[in-house]
């Protein structure tokens, strides 16, 4: 099977924390890990996966820029690129694209990103001079970027332009054949999927015990191979 047809998912930097859990969701779901990559730098790759976004009007340049920001100020820049497969048959040709999509459902219905928006971030854009806004907006008025936001008005006390910071751990391809090989061919381009950038097995129970992770100057001495027991018990 040609590599560009096989599900994946994306560890972003805040989600290093969950490895554990993301592992046990994989598992219940009937997936399990066929590989994993290192990510040396999670905001370059964020930036050409999201640019669909901004041609569809989604989210904006700034935005991200913001939330890449705060997100490499709290927990770094690195990621993971996880390659899932299914322990059985497909039941068609088309049936990988929805791999990382119901992975990544399924892991945010118990991770942190669904307790009662206990923390919120909020970010007044205009006074992040290193961000270059291409919007505008009426002077001496507070504005969010998004209207879905609109309900955050009431924590707003300067005026500007603003957008709010959320930590969603993981990224996958929405469920469309067009965005997962888009998104596969990215992650090649950029030499993501490469033997130099491959998790050996004890870096992997590292990662997952210790929470963060390793960088890939210590990798090149481990060359054993990824292998998990599918039908180990769940810790």
């Amino acid at each position: 099977m040609n590599i560009m047809e096989k599900g994946f998912v994306i560890v972003k930097p805040e989600g290093f924390r969950f490895l554990k859990q993301l592992e046990t969701t994989i598992i219940q779901e009937g997936y399990f890990i066929e590989e994993v990559f290192f990510i040396h730098d999670w905001g370059l790759l964020a930036r050409n996966i999201y640019r669909q976004d901004w041609l569809n009007l989604k989210s904006t340049p700034a935005d991200l820029d913001a939330k890449l920001w705060i997100t490499k100020f709290f927990f770094g820049n690195h990621g993971l690129a996880m390659i899932i497969s299914k322990n059985k048959q497909y039941e068609n040709d088309k049936d990988f694209i929805h791999y990382g999509h119901k992975i990544k459902k399924s892991f945010r219905l118990f991770s942190s990103d669904q307790v009662d928006n206990a923390v919120i971030i909020a970010i007044n854009l205009d006074s992040l001079n290193f961000i270059k806004l291409q919007e505008y907006h009426a002077a001496n008025e507070s504005q969010f970027s998004s209207k879905r936001y609109s309900h955050l008005n009431q924590i707003i006390s300067k005026a500007g332009y603003w957008t709010r910071c959320r930590f969603t751990l993981i990224h996958a391809p929405d469920p469309k054949i067009e965005n997962v090989r888009r998104e596969w061919k990215i992650l090649i381009e950029l030499g993501i999927i490469s033997d130099n950038n491959r998790i050996s097995a004890k870096h992997w129970e590292f990662m997952k015990t210790y929470q963060c992770p390793i960088l890939p100057s210590e990798l090149h001495n481990d060359h054993s191979i990824l292998k998990i027991d599918r039908h180990a018990p769940l810790n």
